[in-house]
């Protein structure tokens, strides 16, 4: 085998590890995001929770303000909106009664999504509530999202 074979063989390799690796990464992070329907949820490490419509639909990475006490452990997980739209910044997550505020939302594709989630787990239900009519207040300054 000649070097430049092994070079190119070696390159192969690298190349085969790091781009599945590159595409499990989440989306740039956006201000808002809107949904139907909200389902499940994955705690992740540290202040961060995975939220979903459905096994197909898109996926949400949720970086909560710490501490978020209770996360991992928790079965069930409120979100607050203003009809179908959650900002970041302005939103919270609750948990045991606990509010952390959303700090990050950011877009998780099918394999961002596959390498978060488990796929053998238990189902946990997320809820959406109002978000208080006084918290309102600036959202509607918000521009972008996907």
């Amino acid at each position: 085998m000649t070097t430049m074979s092994r070079i190119l063989r070696a390159l192969t390799l690298v190349l085969a590890v790091a781009l599945p690796a590159a595409a499990a990464e989440p989306g740039p992070p956006v201000p808002w995001f809107t949904f139907t329907l909200l389902r499940d949820f994955e705690p992740q490490d540290g202040p961060r929770v995975v939220v979903w419509p459905d096994r197909a639909g898109r996926a949400w990475l949720l970086t909560l303000a710490p501490p978020c006490a209770g996360l991992a452990e928790a079965r069930l997980l409120a979100l607050t909106a203003a009809g179908h739209r959650i900002v970041s910044g302005v939103d919270e997550a609750i948990v045991d009664g606990r509010r952390c505020r959303i700090q990050r939302l950011q877009a998780l594709d099918a394999d961002a999504r596959a390498a978060l989630v488990p796929a053998a787990r238990e189902p946990r239900l997320v809820t959406v509530r109002p978000r208080p009519p006084g918290e309102s207040k600036g959202v509607r300054a918000v521009r972008g999202g996907p």
